[in-house]
């Protein structure tokens, strides 16, 4: 009997995923408690030709007793409007913890964003250490087949 080799099989409707995972420690004075006792994390620009998908998004801040709950919101820097959001609580003591699943594309050019405030007191920091979020899911090769266009 012969031997009959795989087809190869593209699915268009699932261009080239790449895994996508990147880890932001942002400084106490540059990034944090500038506007209102917040935290703002941008990632790393999206590449071109590229569209990534946010599927998480985890985080550890230090807050006060006071500075929780927090207001947590996640997407591109795009007019000040980010497309997820959500309230995150007290963990561990002084600290705000959270671990999301979120649904968020970032198109190529665009920049990764999230944005923790406390609705309550302020971010307390600490001495010698930064807040740490984190972003999870993958990126898209729009080169591999053609990103189609996110409706609105």
């Amino acid at each position: 009997m012969a031997q009959v080799r795989a087809a190869f099989v593209l699915n268009v409707d699932d261009p080239g995923r790449i895994a996508y995972q990147s880890i932001l420690q942002v400084s106490n004075s540059t990034n944090c408690f500038a506007t209102g006792g917040g935290c703002t994390f941008q990632f790393p620009v999206v590449p071109s030709g590229h569209r990534l998908v946010i599927q998480h998004v985890s985080a550890n801040i230090t807050a006060n007793a006071n500075g929780v709950p927090a207001f947590v919101a996640v997407g591109p820097v795009a007019g000040g409007v980010l497309p997820s959001n959500f309230y995150a609580t007290v963990q561990r003591g002084s600290f705000i913890d959270f671990d999301q699943p979120v649904l968020v594309y970032v198109d190529a050019g665009q920049i990764p964003e999230v944005i923790v405030i406390p609705v309550n007191g302020v971010l307390t920091g600490c001495p010698n250490c930064g807040q740490v979020a984190a972003l999870s899911g993958y990126m898209l090769d729009c080169s591999a087949g053609p990103c189609a266009a996110i409706a609105h």
